[in-house]
């Protein structure tokens, strides 16, 4: 079944008036997350396809298209550099795929290693253990290097994008709310 053309437009707006400035289309599925490059020259979208669009500001025009095997839901984040974005896969375990917008390849996957099969099976199919390897959101750092994820499990974790390290931040059990980095 082909989606409805009129509900996979992007509106593109002007902050500060409130005004439309036009509209971004010619695709053929679901947008699940965009992001503007630190320049406000491209816009990136994702969609539940699998695409990844690389759109021109001024002109509102496509300037490229990528199929990735990222089917569902997706989100990104776009690396300091402007060329690289962060993605997270659908699906569990999900993982952190970092993307080449120049050259359309996945350069690196972050997520939680696990060490067979069988320790996926066992554990993390049930709930509550599945939610470990759910994510709601993850803000990149500034300078790229680092990122937080919110677990389906209620848990904060900040990762070390180059070593593809860890830690927790577990609410901590005193009366003043304050968090502790464990490890």
């Amino acid at each position: 079944q082909e989606v409805n053309p009129t509900l996979t437009g992007m509106s593109v707006g002007e902050v500060s008036s409130g005004n439309d400035v036009g509209q971004l289309g010619g695709f053929t599925c679901y947008v699940s997350g965009a992001a503007f490059t630190t320049d406000s020259r491209r816009l990136v979208s994702v969609h539940m396809n699998g695409d990844v669009n690389i759109w021109d500001v001024a002109s509102l025009k496509l300037v490229k298209t990528y199929q990735t095997l990222l089917i569902g839901n997706s989100l990104l984040s776009i690396f300091p550099d402007n060329r690289r974005i962060l993605l997270m896969s659908g699906g569990i375990p999900q993982r952190f795929p970092v993307f080449d917008t120049q050259t359309g390849a996945i350069t690196k996957s972050i997520g939680k290693h696990l060490d067979s099969f069988m320790q996926f099976q066992t554990k993390y199919t049930q709930s509550p253990d599945m939610g470990d390897l759910q994510f709601s959101s993850y803000p990149l750092s500034p300078d790229g290097k680092q990122f937080a994820t919110a677990t389906a499990n209620a848990v904060v974790e900040f990762w070390h994008r180059p070593t593809n390290r860890y830690h927790h931040l577990h609410p901590a059990v005193n009366p003043t709310g304050r968090f502790a980095i464990l490890s």
